[in-house]
């Protein structure tokens, strides 16, 4: 019993206790000092680092005013340059004559036709800039063909920012011209922008550089992944390479609206030289078998993914006809049960309107007899008073 109240006395937990190192007097004082100035130099650099960071946020802050003013300031001049240049052009194409200000003219008034063929036509650059003008609010061509007209990259640009802004436009035909890989850029963001164009044409164009530079055709197949429009690319004859064909097929995998797509004849000059007689037609595609083969089967996936599409929008199409037969069919009988209810309805007011007219004449030729008798009445009453009583004469006896 002595040696369990003993250990109840002990504590449960052990305090451990840490001595720091003592220091002399001098030498503490003089490591507080010490701790003293290092915090007042932390505190100072912080500082300077402080100053320094909005020195180089107010000078940010500042470039960045500049440009966006500057960035403004160019906005509201292409603005005013871009309506000077489209009255300047709207006055010319009214007071011009000729075969091109009169289709001009029919553009500009929404009356042309729907296909617009300038192929034949010399067209300068004026009238070119007229064009763009004036096909960037137009809702009546939906066919624009200009090939074979030697078209530079600032021709190409042009035409890229009229289609950002037209929304009608369905086929462009751009073939022979001299549009190198600098123009590719300028098609690709038109491709994501435009949301109507279903058909573009660049045969036999320079977008390679025959050969020499691929970052332009790349562009465009980043753009084909993001465009759910366009339904047929002819890119012949314009120096693609393996590189290239790869790059189409990788787009394919994304893209699901392309069903035609047009790769001949983009061999190298060098290959041209080599090829033979006898060699395959795939050869003049400029790629192998495999990469044909495999851009078929893409494209007719594509095609009856088409099909597809169209054959359940013509039955829903059709669905939606049958209904709205059905509604117009109901809306005819609903209409003719109103004219039926509306002609009951007019007979019987107008059986009505008899009878109470009939009534109201018999109650007038009554009224106007009862009239007459009271006043026949009354006259015969007054000429029997007005007459003078005769004295009865005497009997005789």
């Amino acid at each position: 019993t002595i040696d369990s109240m003993e250990k109840d006395q002990q504590p449960k937990h052990r305090t451990v206790l840490k001595f720091t190192e003592i220091l002399p007097n001098n030498e503490r004082v003089n490591q507080k000092l010490r701790d003293k100035e290092q915090r007042a130099a932390d505190e100072k650099k912080a500082l300077l680092l402080e100053e320094e960071r909005k020195r180089e946020d107010e000078l940010l802050n500042e470039e960045l005013q500049k440009k966006d003013e500057e960035a403004k300031r160019r906005h509201l001049e292409e603005q005013k340059n871009m309506e000077q240049d489209t009255k300047k052009a709207l006055i010319s194409i009214e007071r011009g004559e000729g075969n091109m200000n009169e289709i001009l003219k029919s553009i500009n008034w929404n009356t042309s036709v729907y296909d617009i063929d300038f192929c034949g036509l010399d067209m300068n650059d004026w009238d070119f800039h007229c064009l763009m003008i004036i096909m960037g609010d137009n809702k009546s061509v939906l066919t624009l063909n200009l090939s074979r007209k030697s078209f530079l990259d600032d021709k190409a640009k042009r035409l890229c920012e009229m289609l950002r802004s037209n929304k009608r436009l369905r086929r462009l035909e751009l073939e022979g011209n001299l549009f190198t890989s600098d123009s590719c850029q300028y098609f690709a963001y038109a491709l994501r922008k435009n949301s109507t164009l279903r058909y573009l044409d660049l045969e036999n164009n320079c977008l390679t550089d025959n050969g020499k530079a691929n970052e332009g055709i790349l562009n465009i197949c980043n753009a084909l992944e993001e465009n759910t429009m366009l339904i047929s690319l002819n890119l012949s004859n314009n120096g693609l390479d393996d590189h290239c064909i790869q790059r189409f097929i990788s787009m394919l995998r994304k893209n699901h609206s392309l069903i035609h797509l047009e790769l001949f004849d983009n061999q190298n000059f060098v290959d041209r030289e080599r090829m033979n007689i006898y060699e395959s037609k795939f050869s003049c595609v400029g790629s192998s078998v495999e990469h044909t083969e495999t851009i078929k089967k893409k494209l007719e996936e594509n095609r009856e993914r088409d099909a597809k599409w169209r054959l359940k929008e013509w039955k829903e199409r059709k669905v939606i006809k049958n209904e709205d037969l059905e509604v117009q069919n109901n809306n005819i009988l609903m209409t003719n049960k109103k004219n039926e209810m509306i002609m009951k309805i007019e007979e019987k007011n107008s059986v009505l309107d008899f009878y109470k007219n009939k009534f109201d004449n018999e109650l007038k030729d009554m009224e106007e007899q009862f009239q007459k008798d009271v006043e026949n009445f009354y006259i015969e009453t007054r000429q029997r008073l007005d007459k003078k009583p005769k004295r009865p004469k005497k009997k005789k006896k």
